[in-house]
């Protein structure tokens, strides 16, 4: 059994067959222990090499796993929403209040005066539509959007939910990683 080293003897690689740049391994068990990154040092006097074994990855906690895995969804999802919206804090609340002032406006009968519905008012004027036109395509919108959201929404809470979501209820990581892949896949869907 040999171990294959680079010119500062670090592991880069094993073999069963010695050739050049190969060095011997003493136990087969030292042999199936290393890794890429193992060091080799040599001894001068004995002319033999011995293995330093890199330290084995740390073991990530699967609670901690889970954590992870649950914000990575939670970026999927917000990238999804992204897809359909413009980010940013204001510009939802501006949404939101053109939703209202559209219903109310459509509640109201629309009426002539659009005083009370500044924002409605001023995208009218700025796309040189009739209020009642802004408000049934801010209306439209509004509406499409809850479904795409209700559907994002269902998908990471399905995933992330610490009692009922898939990435929680999973046994070990793997199956962690399995809920995480299938939750990003349907967000990547929509």
């Amino acid at each position: 059994m040999y171990a294959i080293l680079d010119q500062s003897y670090r592991v880069v690689g094993r073999a069963t067959v010695q050739s050049t740049g190969q060095e011997p391994i003493l136990d087969d068990a030292t042999w199936l222990a290393i890794n890429n990154g193992d060091i080799a040092t040599y001894d001068p006097v004995a002319g033999t090499y011995s293995l330093s074994l890199a330290a084995p990855p740390p073991v990530e906690p699967l609670a901690d796993a889970k954590v992870r895995l649950c914000d990575e969804i939670d970026a999927d999802a917000e990238a999804a929403r992204l897809r359909y919206i413009t980010a940013g804090a204001g510009q939802v609340a501006t949404y939101l209040q053109k939703a209202t002032e559209a219903d109310a406006y459509k509640a109201a009968g629309y009426p002539a005066s659009t005083t009370a519905y500044p924002l409605l008012a001023a995208e009218a004027t700025a796309l040189g539509q009739s209020a009642q036109q802004v408000a049934g395509v801010v209306i439209a919108q509004r509406d499409a959007w809850v479904g795409i959201a209700a559907s994002i929404e269902g998908i990471r809470r399905g995933a992330t939910d610490i009692t009922a979501g898939s990435i929680h209820a999973a046994a070990d990581t793997p199956a962690a990683e399995a809920a995480r892949d299938t939750a990003k896949a349907a967000l990547a869907a929509i």
